[in-house]
């Protein structure tokens, strides 16, 4: 039980890793574009959140430009 618990967290913060890199290198400049002009630093220090919460900036990513609240 408790292995599949393991692969699953796993899973988990390694679609977060790639969509958090994803989301820094290049979803930042869509969302705020205010942090588009941030130093790489700036982006460092967020990646964390990013891979925890990945979701959330998947869906803000996605909804950002389109007028719906992101």
């Amino acid at each position: 039980m408790m292995a599949v618990f393991l692969i699953i967290v796993g899973l988990y913060v390694a679609v977060g890793l790639v969509s958090g890199l994803a989301f820094v290198m290049f979803g930042v400049n869509r969302v705020d574009p205010v942090a588009g002009d941030s130093p790489f630093v700036f982006r460092l220090m967020i990646l964390p959140g990013c891979v925890g919460l990945w979701p959330m900036m998947m869906w803000k990513w996605k909804n950002a430009g389109k007028g719906a609240a992101a």
